[in-house]
């Protein structure tokens, strides 16, 4: 049954139906027993991983999560690429960190009332925000590294 059919609710199974309307090529995998969709993603400046999990908690909550990771690393320019996180992170949404091996990941995680309506609409403006930040990012990011280079 189509999510247009009924009035579709924020679960996975609707993300992934989403997902393919958008004709977004994705897999579906497992991230420590949660199921998680895991998509590659192309910039200009580079590839990244996109992974999106639902979840429900008993709290009557249900969380969102859509992370992006650059397939670059950057562990050579650790203090310039922190500088340009952090301040990021002050004046913008979403979270922004860099791990130990130099892979930059943006992160949203959005609580939603469980059960409430989500639109395709929705998604769309979620998820395309997320893409835009995160492109804009690794740009920044890139100009740094070939600045040093």
């Amino acid at each position: 049954m189509s999510v247009e059919a009924i009035e579709a609710t924020l679960t996975l199974p609707t993300v992934v139906e989403y997902l393919e309307r958008m004709g977004v090529h994705y897999q579906m995998d497992d991230l420590f027993g949660t199921p998680i969709v895991r998509s590659g993603w192309r910039f200009e400046v580079g590839g990244a991983a996109l992974l999106i999990s639902v979840s429900d908690s008993a709290h009557h909550t249900t969380r969102l999560e859509i992370t992006c990771a650059t397939q670059r690393r950057y562990a050579d320019q650790v203090d310039a690429v922190l500088q340009i996180l952090n301040t990021r992170n002050r004046e913008r949404a979403f979270a922004r960190s860099l791990d130990e091996d130099g892979v930059v990941y943006l992160e949203y995680v959005g609580f939603y009332p469980t059960g409430c309506p989500f639109p395709l609409s929705v998604f769309e403006v979620v998820f395309g925000g997320i893409l835009l930040q995160f492109e804009e990012d690794y740009e920044a990011i890139e100009v740094v590294r070939l600045s040093e280079n």
